[in-house]
């Protein structure tokens, strides 16, 4: 299933990252937690269309939202990072691909068009991410792009684990 906005104005930041996290997660972040979240310094956030054309939202940069869909726009996939300028790091919160575009390469795709774009425009030594232990997929997906395993904290999502893994440049 494709993500298509059909309005004349273009929704709220959060409102677009909720429609995509129901899509794409059985346990999706709510409204108002996003909605929080895209108001926080360090704020980033990506959408790539079905054309593979990444789409950016930064509170770092314009303090407001810029990812506008157009009439027609197909969001497959998407991400949530922060940016901690002190640190010089990056950690990437969440990614998603909607069902229908699954298996084709888009979460590889978007995920090295972001890394791409964030070493052009923004000051960073590392990115950190976790993820579910079990969730292979992902944690493949990670280790292609050049992502390392650090450590695995134990009972973090309840009883299951998570993999905390580290890329740099």
């Amino acid at each position: 299933m494709l993500l298509t906005f059909h309005q004349q104005k273009s929704p709220p930041l959060a409102t677009i990252l909720w429609e995509l996290e129901r899509a794409c997660f059985d346990k999706p972040w709510t409204l108002e937690q996003l909605d929080q979240e895209t108001r926080k310094t360090g704020f980033l956030a990506f959408c790539s269309s079905a054309s593979g054309t990444l789409h950016s939202s930064a509170t770092t940069v314009t303090g407001k939202d810029s990812i506008t869909p157009g009439c027609d726009m197909d969001w497959q996939c998407y991400s949530i990072w922060n940016y901690q300028g002190a640190d010089q790091l990056l950690e990437l919160y969440r990614i998603g691909v909607v069902p229908a575009a699954r298996n084709q390469g888009q979460g590889a795709l978007h995920l090295h068009a972001c890394l791409r774009f964030l070493k052009d425009t923004t000051p960073f030594k590392r990115v950190l991410l976790e993820v579910h232990s079990a969730n292979t997929a992902a944690r493949r997906l990670y280790s292609r792009t050049g992502f390392q395993e650090l450590y695995t904290r134990k009972n973090y999502y309840g009883k299951e684990s998570a993999c905390v893994m580290e890329w740099s440049h």
